[in-house]
């Protein structure tokens, strides 16, 4: 379940600025870019989600390296030791990763109900200042589009008048947050995959997170963490009570962590026949190379695994290059891989081949001056469809090109010349030339 908590006279704002963030990303996947404020006085870091993320990297390769960025808490007694780290746990570097573009923040720390906290000890006394807040969240991430995930507290406490809402009417067009108090009961950012499993939210971040590599969509992979944190609870409950304090509390996380905002259509990135989207058809001749990414599919050229086409003998393609063979219609699918083995169809175009043309002038040109239109010409006629874009003579002083986009042509002396046709930009791939 997906809510979007605002009020009468918000909505139409916010649907404007979810389209334009839609049609920017494509749903696609976003950089995730995690602010760690580990809360426990302890060197040793139990719920430093840098650590974990740099585990989901490396370890469990459900992450890849240059899709996530790091920065914590460096003030204290007990500051966050990562190599990885660009910076702490700041407000202005949150405004210089908005700057640089539309990604998704994860932020863990203490939180209230219009509040993220920073917080740091010195001399064995916690101290905290405010991160981010309703009075300013909507100035320090105020350049481009994001999703925000929270694990905090409060910062949905009554699905009204909180640092979510308060979001949600700035640039954030998707927000994870709590309606309640976070239960940091079992959390262990170390634990292994079969120990993450006992009652320790860290599995549901795990769960999302493969979930996203998995290509499905923010929405689909909150509902498969969710999913499968309440499977690791219920199974972990029938194993007897545990000695912690409060340890079953857990069970608040699962009812009260909520998605906030829109659901994407499908399950998969872009995948949906909802956003089944249209390439541009085209018209090319036999023999004629394309870069179907620059020609067919423009924008979104980044999304693309594979091109299938649906009918060989009339056109090949190798990578991202389609090549006519044929005259005839062809389907173009443009295919996200998901997995390993399996791929999504998630665009389409239409190609037309037409015959393989050529130029042939049957009798000469008999006295200066007298004037040919060269598409006349052409040993197919159906190549008049495309247009030639440029007309060349070898010989000007033999056959001048009077008007190089028509093909007109003018005898202007004795001799002969080659008449050339370009389908497409001269020198440029793609070109197809005829004479």
């Amino acid at each position: 379940m997906v809510r979007l908590p605002l009020k009468s006279g918000q909505y139409e704002s916010y649907f404007a600025k979810y389209d334009d963030f839609a049609l920017k990303t494509r749903y696609g996947r976003l950089p995730l870019v995690n602010f760690s404020n580990p809360i426990f006085a302890a060197s040793y870091h139990t719920d430093d989600m840098s650590h974990f993320l740099d585990r989901c990297c490396n370890e469990f390769k459900i992450l890849d390296k240059n899709g996530y960025s790091l920065y914590a808490n460096k003030l204290g007694q007990y500051p966050v030791e990562n190599k990885g780290l660009l910076g702490g746990f700041t407000a202005d570097n949150l405004t210089s990763e908005n700057k640089s573009g539309v990604v998704e923040f994860l932020i863990n720390s203490h939180g209230q109900r219009n509040n993220i906290d920073k917080c740091w000890f010195e001399n064995n006394t916690e101290k905290r200042e405010s991160l981010i807040n309703s009075d300013t969240i909507n100035s320090v991430l105020s350049d481009n589009p994001y999703y925000l995930d929270c694990w905090t507290c409060n910062n949905g406490w009554g699905m009204d008048d909180n640092l979510t809402t308060k979001a949600l009417t700035g640039n954030c067009v998707g927000m994870f947050s709590a309606t309640a108090v976070i239960s940091n009961n079992g959390v262990n950012c170390r634990a292994s995959l079969s120990d993450m499993q006992k009652s320790n939210f860290y599995w549901f971040y795990y769960s999302y997170l493969k979930s996203l590599a998995e290509d499905r969509t923010r929405a689909a992979a909150f509902y498969e963490a969710q999913k499968a944190y309440a499977d690791a609870l219920i199974a972990d409950s029938a194993n007897g009570i545990r000695g912690e304090g409060n340890y079953q509390f857990n069970l608040y996380n699962l009812f009260e962590y909520g998605n906030f905002g829109v659901m994407e259509p499908g399950t998969f990135l872009g995948l949906s026949e909802a956003y089944n989207i249209k390439g541009v058809d085209t018209t090319i001749v036999a023999g004629q190379k394309i870069n179907l990414k620059e020609t067919c599919f423009p924008g979104i050229s980044d999304t693309v695994s594979r091109f299938i086409v649906s009918d060989r003998k009339k056109a090949s393609v190798s990578k991202d290059m389609l090549t006519g063979l044929k005259p005839g219609t062809i389907t173009v699918t443009a295919q996200k891989k998901i997995s390993r083995s399996d791929y999504k169809d998630f665009a389409r175009c239409t190609v037309t081949v037409l015959n393989k043309p050529g130029l042939k002038f049957n009798t000469p040109m008999t006295y200066r001056g007298q004037q040919w239109m060269g598409p006349d010409f052409f040993t197919s006629q159906d190549t008049n469809l495309l247009g030639a874009t440029l007309w060349e003579s070898s010989k000007p002083s033999v056959v001048e090109i009077t008007d190089p986009t028509t093909g007109a042509l003018t005898a202007r002396g004795n001799g002969s010349a080659r008449i050339t046709a370009y389908f497409g930009e001269k020198d440029k791939p793609g070109t197809f030339t005829v004479w």
